[in-house]
């Protein structure tokens, strides 16, 4: 039978339970497992696989881990792959080692001493072969052809360094610095690579050959800062392409013109608005045309684990997306009177910023004129035919929304907590402008343009 809790066992079992406890204390546990055993999950923790975005960033080299003096040493060493590599331009993407070239580099090189002894013979130069000087006349040919600051670098090394870092390349059997992304960084065949990479280096660097990069020499003789510099380049940075480029093809290029294209816009809206200020527009016509755009200020933290925590409900998805401080015609008319009525009412005080096209002639004393005038006068005979387009809340809407509950409206020309001008439709200057002011801006804009 089952013995109750408040039941004592009896001292035969007593007894039986001390004879089976083991006569000898269990070994200590070692340090390593005493470190494991910390935490209620150690046991689990302790085999748990690494996550892929930890697996990848395992190489990645944080700034504030280059010392301020290796900058520009890092710099050139990565020139210095890339021109091995012949990747000389940011979205070059390396090319894959066959497996043909693989197996002859570890039938030949079996030995790692005897990989070691012949990568400091061949740092004397004795001669070239048509190989490396046809591998000469292809890094200056894409110097022409491919424009980078990596190109300007590696324009200004001499002929003779680049012809005895090729020809080392070649007495090892290797026609292309090639690493098998594929594998692991220490395996023979990428080891070896990293070898070649940082022995050339070093004789190319402490020969002057990069003094144009303002290097630090004391810093190429660090060893292990160049171990970590190239991991992070090549088993960070050109792991991360490789792979990205194996997923989609053209995936890489693409990127890389989205992000030109992003930063040729914010300068030409720095520019814009600069060229506004300098010729004292008023401040709604600057507004329209800065198209300000919400950008969080980045948080550095420490790199420890931190718990998430579930985001709170946003109070207004829409509002978050509307724009601040812009001008009633910043929308278009049909995508504004769209917006429900809580929305719209954010910007029942907005200004008007430009008049309609067909309200100014062809004489341009009329269109240097507008802009003096006083937002009253403005008002009065441009603005209040711009603002009847726009269907904004009456005071009966407005007593509604207030007996329903909902918040009302602050009298601002801005709405929301931030802008994000991509979210919203239709609107100002970025493509779905109304067709009132359309032709007006779109003719300041090309103004603006050639004066920049």
């Amino acid at each position: 039978m089952p013995v109750d809790q408040g039941e004592q066992p009896s001292a035969s079992r007593k007894g039986k339970r001390r004879d089976d406890r083991p006569t000898t204390p269990p070994p200590a546990p070692s340090q390593a497992s005493k470190r494991r055993r910390k935490g209620p999950m150690a046991e689990t923790s302790s085999t748990k696989p690494k996550s892929r975005t930890a697996a990848r960033k395992q190489y990645h080299l944080k700034k504030w881990e280059i010392p301020e003096d290796a900058t520009r040493m890092k710099a050139a060493f990565e020139t210095h792959i890339r021109l091995i590599s012949l990747t000389l331009v940011s979205d070059s993407v390396p090319e894959a080692p066959t497996e043909y070239q693989k197996a002859m580099f570890d039938r030949l090189w079996a030995d790692s001493n005897d990989l070691t002894a012949a990568l400091h013979k061949a740092r004397t130069f004795r001669g070239h072969s048509q190989a490396v000087d046809d591998a000469l006349r292809d890094v200056r040919r894409r110097q022409v052809t491919e424009s980078s600051n990596t190109t300007l670098n590696i324009a200004r090394i001499p002929d003779h360094f680049i012809r005895q870092t090729f020809a080392i390349l070649h007495s090892f059997g290797i026609t292309a610095w090639r690493p098998d992304f594929y594998s692991t960084p220490t395996s023979h065949y990428n080891a070896a690579l990293q070898s070649i990479a940082i022995s050339t280096f070093e004789h190319i660097a402490v020969s002057h050959g990069y003094n144009h990069m303002g290097i630090n020499i004391d810093c190429v003789r660090d060893a292990q800062l160049l171990h970590d510099i190239y991991l992070n380049f090549v088993w960070s940075h050109l792991r991360d392409l490789v792979l990205k480029e194996a997923k989609e093809a053209g995936s890489v290029a693409k990127a890389s013109k989205l992000r030109e294209a992003y930063r040729r816009r914010d300068r030409l809206t720095q520019k814009r608005a600069v060229w506004l200020s300098n010729n004292t527009y008023p401040d709604r016509v600057q507004a329209l045309a800065s198209e300000p755009e919400y950008r969080p200020k980045f948080q550095r933290a420490k790199p420890e684990p931190r718990k998430e925590h579930d985001n709170p409900i946003a109070e207004s998805p829409i509002s978050r997306r509307l724009p601040l401080g812009c001008p009633l015609d910043w929308f278009a008319p049909e995508y504004f009177n769209s917006l429900d009525v809580m929305y719209r009412a954010y910007y029942i005080d907005a200004p008007i910023a430009l008049p309609l096209a067909g309200d100014l002639s062809d004489n341009i004393g009329e269109w240097k004129a507008w802009k003096d005038l006083s937002d009253a006068d403005f008002m009065a005979r441009y603005g209040n035919k711009v603002k009847a387009q726009y269907n904004l809340p009456t005071e009966a809407e407005m007593a509604a929304m207030e007996d329903r509950g909902n918040p009302e409206p602050s009298s601002s020309s801005g709405a929301g907590t931030s802008a994000n001008p991509s979210d919203a439709q239709g609107r100002g200057l970025s493509g779905g402008e109304s067709s009132s002011t359309a032709g007006l801006s779109g003719q300041m804009m090309e103004g603006i343009d050639g004066a920049d």
